[in-house]
């Protein structure tokens, strides 16, 4: 079976709404954004950035993802572009272009584009054909990038996995709300957390952290749920690495199923957002325990009094 490569032109501020569009349609993306050409990158884990030009749009971003050249992969693809075509947003400069993909090729161009990511002084995410010589008490969250909602190479993901790395000890009961990938709840498992329960509202969402599970041979309970009070374990920790909008409405369940003195650790914040969410949190009854921000990115934790 051959494969359309399909490349989605657009700009900076339309990327996430775009992204979680095509993430509907278990898309696995590649995001190319010009401006990482001429960003300073943070370095606080000695990690070394080498950006071939080449592989970049000159202006813009650039979006790609592969769909296999069948009538259930085409229909997809149409389907997506009519529902981003309703899209109240400014999408310039919005046009595509596609290549088609011989079946020989198919893997190998999955390979070229994904290489191992630290995320924190411990952890380490690696694609599952790459194997990473771990150094000294480094932990490897093996993730297959064709699946869907990511790899973990998105800031917000970067400042959840920092905050776990230093915060989860091995007496925690995580829960993990908008699990995706399921990439922070084995984090979490793999630094040692005593219990880990990872929730989604999307099935789709909820048998892809599964497959990851099982190919980091970790123990955690995945479960359907859109609310906390559904879950049954009693968490010392929350993480949620989701939408704005569902934070603020999350927020005062995090603090009637947290234990007190338990710790909460959200991002997929902008930086406006994120002072918005941390008053929110103070209002309740959180202590501001930490605030970080990431290339404009916030991430927070929180301890609940």
């Amino acid at each position: 079976m051959n494969y359309r490569e399909c490349c989605y032109y657009t700009n900076t501020a339309a990327t996430d709404i775009v992204v979680a569009f095509m993430n509907e349609y278990n898309f696995g993306v590649i995001i190319e954004d010009s401006s990482d050409l001429t960003r300073e990158f943070e370095d606080r884990f000695g990690e070394i950035y080498q950006l071939n030009a080449a592989d970049y749009p000159e202006t813009g971003v650039r979006i790609k993802f592969y769909v296999p050249e069948n009538e259930d992969g085409l229909n997809n693809l149409r389907e997506l572009q009519e529902q981003m075509e309703q899209l109240p947003l400014d999408k310039t400069p919005d046009y595509w272009e596609y290549n088609e993909v011989a079946d020989t090729d198919w893997d190998q161009y999955w390979k070229d584009d994904y290489q191992p990511i630290q995320l924190s002084e411990r952890v380490v995410v690696s694609p599952t054909w790459i194997e990473y010589d771990a150094k000294n008490e480094e932990v490897v969250v093996l993730i297959d990038p064709k699946m869907a909602f990511g790899t973990g190479s998105h800031e917000t993901t970067q400042l959840c996995a920092q905050l776990l790395d230093e915060y989860v000890t091995d007496e925690d009961v995580v829960i993990d709300v908008g699990t995706g990938t399921g990439i922070l709840a084995i984090i979490a498992k793999k630094l040692g957390a005593q219990t880990v329960c990872a929730s989604d509202l999307d099935q789709v969402a909820v048998d892809t952290a599964i497959e990851n599970m099982s190919i980091n041979t970790v123990s955690i309970e995945v479960v359907k749920a859109d609310k906390l009070v559904d879950i049954a374990v009693e968490p010392t920790l929350i993480v949620a690495n989701i939408v704005y909008d569902v934070i603020r409405m999350l927020i005062p369940q995090v603090y009637e199923k947290l234990m007190s003195g338990g710790h909460f650790i959200t991002s997929g914040l902008n930086e406006q957002q994120g002072e918005t969410i941390s008053a929110q949190l103070a209002e309740i009854g959180f202590t501001i325990v930490e605030h970080r921000i990431l290339n404009g990115w916030a991430g927070i934790i929180a301890k609940k009094k």
